[in-house]
């Protein structure tokens, strides 16, 4: 049905294009007709665009397909539109990508302004759209995962994608990872077993080798993935961090399933442990320091309350 409507239109600006060119071989006392050419083709263009509002009256998405399957064939169109007026051209561009990234943001979510990027329906169409769709729906695509992850929940966000991936381009995954491990900083024992850290979906989902990603992600990933071992050496010698060892522990499901993926899949240099029973000896390990530091905490306190009374030099060696 638009293509009807495009090629009319197409038409019309060829014909435009024509008489705007006579005119100006014609001198300076044309300008008054050339501008009201290029006026009555601006409004033209704002009922065209309202014809096409008209056409598109439901959602962009409707349970993750298109509402309308010929959708993004259509903006291609309206974007392939040529005229040799500078003035009409820049106008109705800026306009299309007006309206479009307009359409874009009105899905009822964050994830829908991913999704619409890859799921087979839309996914295909943007892949060979006008460079100027494909932009939109890429900038808004990234701007919702930056979102998505500045609130932790990119977790979910990557099962459901991963559920699917055959359109899951690398550019997005890669995103979804970088932007993950900058909710983290440094805390990188966090990131790999927090349930919501894209690494640490992607490291406990079979071999996360099978998913492209590009470089800055791949470093990621390798980085995470070898601190994973140098953890698991550290629990073994019973000489990890404090900090590190009570992290492992809150999370201890995530740890074990993400150190058992890994040896399945030969990424830990072959570090065989019983994790569970390690973990339960680390744990009795700090329950024992935590005693200790009680009972450090309570000598410490006796000795302040006669500290008026009886010089003692070691206190703060004792501290």
């Amino acid at each position: 049905m638009f293509k009807a409507a495009v090629l009319s239109f197409q038409l019309v600006l060829k014909l435009a294009e024509i008489q705007y060119e006579a005119l100006s071989k014609s001198g300076d006392e044309k300008d008054l007709e050339k501008t009201h050419l290029v006026s009555q083709l601006e409004q033209m263009q704002k009922e065209f665009s309202q014809w096409r509002d008209g056409l598109l009256r439901r959602p962009l998405l409707h349970q993750s397909t298109l509402s309308y399957p010929s959708e993004i064939e259509l903006w291609d169109a309206f974007f392939g539109l040529e005229c040799t007026i500078e003035r009409v051209t820049e106008q109705w561009l800026y306009s299309l990508e007006t309206d479009l990234r307009k359409r874009i943001t009105e899905l009822q979510s964050d994830v829908q302004k991913i999704q619409v990027c890859c799921v087979e329906s839309s996914a295909k169409a943007i892949a060979k759209s006008h460079r100027a769709v494909q932009t939109c729906f890429q900038d808004l695509c990234l701007s919702a995962i930056k979102s998505i992850c500045q609130v932790g929940k990119e977790g979910d966000l990557l099962q459901a994608l991963l559920s699917d991936p055959k359109f899951l381009h690398s550019s997005i995954l890669s995103s979804i990872v970088v932007e993950s491990a900058a909710r983290f900083g440094e805390d990188t024992v966090t990131q790999l077993l927090n349930g919501q850290s894209a690494v640490h979906i992607l490291l406990s989902q079979g071999d996360w080798n099978q998913w492209k990603v590009e470089e800055d992600a791949c470093l990621v990933m390798q980085k995470c993935q070898s601190i994973l071992g140098s953890l698991v050496i550290s629990l073994c010698q019973g000489n990890i961090p404090l900090s590190h060892l009570q992290t492992v522990l809150k999370n201890r499901n995530n740890f074990q399933k993400i150190y058992k993926n890994c040896m399945k899949y030969g990424k830990l240099d072959n570090i065989p442990i019983d994790s569970e029973e390690l973990l339960a000896q680390r744990e009795k390990d700090l329950l024992a320091l935590k005693e200790q530091r009680a009972h450090v905490d309570v000598l410490i306190n006796m000795i302040g309350k006669i500290s008026e009374m009886i010089q003692v030099p070691e206190i703060s060696l004792l501290e």
